[in-house]
């Protein structure tokens, strides 16, 4: 048989061979998928270098690197409020190499009280909340209160007379402290900051006396004894802390703000690899070390999140927060 014939013969035999192979499953060679993960995970924080996300993010992504066995390296991309960086792993290829670590602040109140490019209900997909910590009510020793009864009742008896620190109009520190005042019936003045610089000398000289502050910004203020704390907003007591009560358990059932870390991807991130990534996320949280690094944070791990449960929790923020975003949005036209 001449050359052209046997080549003329062999073509549909290896047409036929290559289609029984694409039908039984067996991928084109080159083609066949690597094991994830196979290369770099980039871990987006929005927020600047050396702030508590920044920092809860770096002790996250080396833990996670551990337990995945491939580099996973940090990317700040603060400005716009955390928009910025939560936009940019919004529109990343949902391969499971570009992931958030937003808080409540970027996944929620700003979608609240911001124009944002993106819904983080519908364009990001929560893998899990690994962490929380609370605000807590931090006033001036001058106040001469050591509870929050005793401050409620100080309040009450001068109507619009103090004045408390915000870090400007619809941010969580300023909706956590209208959620306090409208449950307890008080009326205090608002005063807006761009720093917290400032912010804390006022509230040492008591030029403003009260600060809703993030509790690891507030320990060392509270332990030299420059300031106090008279409640944290948690769900419970702190550990780092575990003297000081709950605003629910000091008169206020119910009440509730804390600041989450969310770990999130692009939306249509394949649910196997988000599956690798929690079963990681609870390796991390459920470490010894990790977690004390975490006490000393004032962060309490959350040990059993999962996609569902985070999904959830980011509802019940919305739910939660909408209304009085919506008010102060009315109050400032």
């Amino acid at each position: 048989m001449s050359k052209m014939r046997r080549q003329f013969f062999a073509s549909p035999l290896l047409t036929f061979l290559l289609g029984f192979a694409g039908l039984a499953g067996f991928p084109p060679a080159g083609r066949a998928q690597q094991a994830y993960p196979n290369q770099p995970i980039k871990l987006v924080t929005p927020a600047a270098p050396g702030g508590a996300t920044d920092v809860f993010a770096r002790r996250f992504a080396q833990k996670l690197e551990s337990v995945l066995g491939t580099s996973v390296y940090i990317e700040n991309k603060g400005g716009g409020g955390g928009t910025i960086g939560t936009a940019d792993v919004v529109h990343a290829a949902p391969d499971g190499y570009t992931l958030l670590m937003g808080t409540t602040g970027t996944n929620v109140i700003n979608p609240l009280t911001m124009k944002v490019p993106f819904d983080t209900q519908k364009d990001l997909r929560a893998i899990a909340v690994v962490g929380l910590v609370p605000f807590c009510l931090e006033v001036y020793p001058g106040l001469h209160v050591n509870t929050v009864r005793e401050f409620i009742d100080l309040i009450k008896q001068h109507p619009g007379e103090y004045s408390y620190a915000t870090n400007g109009p619809a941010g969580f520190v300023h909706l956590t402290t209208l959620l306090f005042a409208q449950k307890a019936g008080l009326q205090m003045q608002a005063v807006p900051y761009k720093g917290g610089t400032l912010m804390v000398q006022d509230l040492l000289t008591g030029r403003v006396p009260i600060y809703f502050n993030v509790l690891n910004g507030a320990i060392p203020l509270y332990k030299s004894g420059q300031v106090k704390i008279l409640a944290v907003t948690g769900t419970q007591r702190a550990k780092a802390v575990p003297e000081i009560p709950t605003v629910a358990e000091s008169g206020l059932p119910g009440f509730a703000s804390e600041t989450a870390f969310i770990l999130s991807a692009p939306v249509k991130t394949p649910s196997a690899v988000i599956d690798k990534l929690l079963d990681a996320t609870r390796q991390v949280t459920a470490d010894a070390a990790f977690q004390q690094a975490l006490l000393a944070m004032a962060v309490r791990p959350v040990l059993d999140s999962d996609p569902a449960k985070a999904a959830a929790f980011i509802r019940s923020q919305f739910a939660q927060w909408r209304p009085l975003a919506e008010e102060v949005h009315k109050q400032q036209k």
